[in-house]
């Protein structure tokens, strides 16, 4: 339910933003599949509480004057597009695309949250550039398929046909942890270091996790909005993975990144054993741009 509720907010933010920039921005193009996703999602900003609403008009009037302060939006054509979700798996992070006298303005929107990716730990070969059964890919998935099996095999012993993860947490706290997330998030740490920790397959998965392109990204709180600028992004030459705890792995690029990986499970129900890791960025020593305003 809370996934859900993420997603609406964060499509009903969106619609918020663009139907703004529709008002504001003379000879505005709409690209794309753009006029259907406003449509799509003006449902689901309809549905918000008023509060809500007014919260997300005013953001997005901010975030308008911002943009305006630093692009020149009274005269020429612009355009602008909605990517939709297939652009993001494919590394580019941007929601909102605008093209301003020529330039392309990039806007990756969120709410309330940080993240950088919520990606699948089944998938950690071709994100780092292995090709999807290439023999790196076949072992690696081979290797977590082991942890999994092995996983299923202990959860039966400790309560045969029990159904969710709660149902094991209560019988031993630390069980998921112990028996699951920490050999996982060895097998992904020890891939990373072994076949991604140098170019090329450094920076493809630098590219996967932040994006490959340059972009705003812009989170929107309760009391204020930050604006991050991740632009002409340095590559990364190499990195080192480094697991933190049972469920936590840290990884810091040549660049001056660092993000951290949280594993969790992406589901209460225990068949398929469905996890995501929760990717966060910890530290960066290129400039980025903070400019919190408050609202």
């Amino acid at each position: 339910m809370a996934e859900n509720i993420s997603d609406r907010n964060g499509r009903a933010l969106e619609f918020a933003i663009v139907n703004t920039l529709i008002k504001k921005i003379p000879n505005l193009a709409l690209l794309g599949g753009t006029l259907a996703d406003q449509q799509r999602d003006s449902v689901k900003f309809a549905a918000l509480a008023e509060p809500q609403q007014t919260h997300f008009i005013d953001s997005a009037e901010t975030i308008f004057t911002w943009l305006a302060s630093k692009h020149t939006i009274n005269s020429g054509k612009i355009t602008l597009e909605r990517l939709s979700d297939d652009a993001a798996k494919k590394g580019d992070v941007t929601d909102i695309r605008l093209v301003i006298a020529g330039k392309i303005v990039n806007l990756s929107v969120k709410h309330n949250h940080t993240a950088l990716k919520h990606q699948r730990p089944t998938a950690t070969a071709t994100q780092g550039g292995f090709a999807k059964k290439s023999l790196e890919d076949i072992k690696y998935r081979a290797d977590y398929k082991k942890i999994t099996d092995a996983f299923l095999n202990s959860a039966a012993q400790l309560k045969n046909g029990a159904v969710e993860f709660s149902e094991l947490k209560v019988i031993q706290a630390d069980f998921i942890d112990t028996q699951l997330y920490a050999p996982m998030c060895k097998l992904v740490t020890d891939f990373l270091n072994l076949h991604v920790a140098q170019q090329p397959y450094a920076q493809q998965f630098f590219s996967f996790i932040v994006g490959m392109t340059d972009y705003h990204k812009i989170i929107v709180y309760s009391d204020k909005i930050d604006i991050h600028e991740f632009a002409a992004m340095p590559p990364a030459q190499s990195l080192k993975a480094m697991q933190v705890g049972n469920s936590y792995i840290h990884v810091r690029f040549s660049n001056g990144w660092v993000i951290s990986m949280r594993l969790h499970t992406a589901s209460s129900r225990i068949k398929g054993v469905s996890l995501k890791f929760d990717t966060q960025l910890l530290d960066v020593s290129t400039p980025i741009e903070l400019s919190p305003m408050e609202i």
